[in-house]
């Protein structure tokens, strides 16, 4: 259209500017329009579109990007997990919220007092409060990481 091919990097860009706006069904479409390219989204690409859901009710597609990161061969870092946390939170998920530090663990990530906190904060919204109670063990350790 304006004389470029889009590539997996612009369309990266893309999803950032809707991210700045609050336009997460735009970015999920720009996704959708990369994986039917037949590009493949990076990391970084799917963290975005992670976190242009935050603050909407959109947990299920959270956890569907997180799983389409196994598909593509990709390893989510840790922001996208808490990213991905803090989503599942806001929706008062708390269970699913609570079952993303664990899932980070296994991947061999270092959950932070980020990724402690937002759990904390899901199951407080949630008023899961014994599991919040049986997470501050973990929010200590977190701590004392570099």
């Amino acid at each position: 259209l304006l004389g470029f091919e889009r590539d997996i990097v612009t369309d990266t860009t893309a999803i950032y500017a809707c991210q700045e706006r609050h336009l997460w069904s735009l970015a999920l479409t720009v996704l959708t329009g990369s994986h039917n390219r037949g590009l493949r989204p990076n990391v970084v690409t799917l963290s975005a579109a992670v976190a242009v859901c935050e603050g909407f009710e959109t947990w299920k597609i959270v956890v569907l990007i997180l799983r389409q990161l196994a598909q593509c061969d990709q390893q989510p870092n840790i922001i996208t997990y808490n990213s991905a946390t803090r989503v599942c939170g806001n929706a008062a998920q708390w269970q699913a919220a609570l079952q993303l530090p664990t899932v980070a663990t296994e991947m061999n990530l270092m959950p932070d007092v980020i990724t402690c906190t937002t759990a904390l904060a899901a199951c407080g919204r949630g008023l899961a409060w014994s599991h919040a109670l049986a997470l501050l063990p973990n929010t200590d350790q977190a701590k004392r990481r570099p």
